[in-house]
């Protein structure tokens, strides 16, 4: 019984080796660039996700909300004197119009310097340590023949394994989520301390 079972845990993991092999070489892709990975999964009709369509589609939407807030605040501050200080220079409420746009334009290019340079260190660590570079489901399996209790250290090392890989998938789906974000989250740069009316 117990040699049947370091069997079945022995084709398990090695059933793993290519899924195991293609998720660590992609693994800075799936914490920063997880649309890259995402764009492999087809939908109905075989057509794919375009992630890049999707965030012109939100720049688009928060470039005209922005606006709309800016001649909204104009109109509210100095025309209505209803929102804000309208003794306070104008020029002000443009300047931050001006740092909003230039949030939504630049920010997926800083972003950008900021992965590779991030992935530049992580390979220049990985390049400074001695070890090769050897799969894990074949480290695991090499490692397996000691019988039934390295035959389920094993499986729990994979199973760890697996659960780190989800828990950077998840990161990757927040930093997604926070990128497409950031164009709507930059219309609050518009904003005006209210007029102390005693």
């Amino acid at each position: 019984m117990a040699d049947m079972l370091v069997e079945l845990i022995q084709k398990f993991i090695d059933g793993s080796e290519a899924t195991l092999n293609s998720l660590f070489k992609s693994m800075v892709n799936l914490v920063f660039f997880i649309e890259r990975e995402l764009n492999a999964i087809q939908v109905q009709g075989g057509s794919k996700i375009d992630f890049n369509g999707i965030y012109q589609v939100i720049f688009s939407y928060a470039c005209f909300i922005l606006v709309v807030v800016f001649i909204s605040k104009l109109i509210k501050t100095y025309f209505l004197h209803d929102n804000g200080d309208p003794e306070k220079n104008p020029i002000h409420l443009v300047i931050g119009m001006l740092k909003a746009v230039i949030v939504m334009i630049c920010f997926k290019e800083v972003y950008d310097i900021f992965v590779g340079i991030t992935s530049s260190l992580l390979s220049s660590i990985l390049g400074a340590m001695p070890v090769q570079t050897v799969s894990l489901a074949e480290a695991l399996s090499n490692n397996i023949a000691g019988g039934i209790f390295t035959a389920i250290a094993c499986l729990v090392l994979l199973i760890t394994w697996l659960i780190l890989i989800c828990q950077f998938i998840m990161k990757g789906i927040e930093i997604l989520l926070m990128r497409m974000g950031i164009p709507f989250a930059t219309i609050r740069t518009l904003k005006f301390r209210r007029r102390c009316v005693p």
